[in-house]
């Protein structure tokens, strides 16, 4: 295990490399590995124990019985998945989570992690200000859906991700619409002459007037 990728987690900040060997080492925690588009997690299910992202990247998304899907963020190594969970009194994890690549996970139990943060009040006050940060996220996430408009949604993704735009299905499901709302909003944008389309794939063409949209 390469130990310079787990001390990089924010969990393990200000903590010397001896505690977390002692930590990590024990030989009762589970690695496990997946293969792209495996499901790890699957929505509503108990969360019992930490899933800490050790290689490769994964997704996690909210669905629906009707098939309607929202994907909420890609997690790459070394993050935590769903920290605030493991510790809630209803521990269902609100999400799916799949494999994006191939990866491995390293899946702390509950008591064990606790007994860490016990004796380390440093990982402790780390945790928790993973915990807060995450809050931040999911906040300013749930913001964006439910005041921001679809057009000014996709402008933010558009210009984030730029250099690497997803195919228009993922699109849709990041930012959290029906694929023929999204394509309403792509063909305005075309007509205005400020993206097009190229090779099925979108450029944009004048990042200026996609800005003054966010003004």
């Amino acid at each position: 295990m390469n130990i310079e990728k787990i001390e990089s987690a924010p969990i393990f900040k200000g903590l010397d490399r001896k505690s977390i060997e002692r930590f990590i080492y024990n030989k009762d925690f589970v690695i496990k590995k997946f293969n792209k588009g495996d499901f790890i997690l699957q929505q509503n299910s108990i969360y019992s124990s930490l899933y800490f992202l050790y290689e490769g990247s994964a997704l996690t998304y909210m669905a629906n019985s009707e098939g309607k899907q929202v994907d909420i963020e890609s997690l790459k190594s070394p993050m935590m998945i769903a920290p605030a969970f493991l510790f809630a009194t209803n521990n269902r994890i609100p999400v799916s989570v799949e494999a994006e690549t191939d990866c491995s996970f390293l899946v702390i139990s509950k008591a064990q992690l606790s007994s860490f943060m016990n004796s380390e009040p440093i990982a402790m006050d780390n945790f928790i200000s993973a915990i807060s940060n995450r809050s931040i996220f999911l906040s300013n996430k749930l913001r964006n859906f439910a005041l921001e408009s679809l057009k000014k949604r996709l402008i933010k993704f558009l210009i984030e991700n730029e250099n690497n735009l997803p195919s228009q299905q993922i699109m849709a499901n990041r930012i959290g619409v029906a694929r023929p709302s999204l394509s309403r909003v792509l063909s305005e944008l075309i007509s205005a002459d400020i993206i097009s389309m190229e090779k099925r794939k979108i450029v944009i063409k004048d990042r200026n007037k996609l800005l003054r949209f966010l003004d």
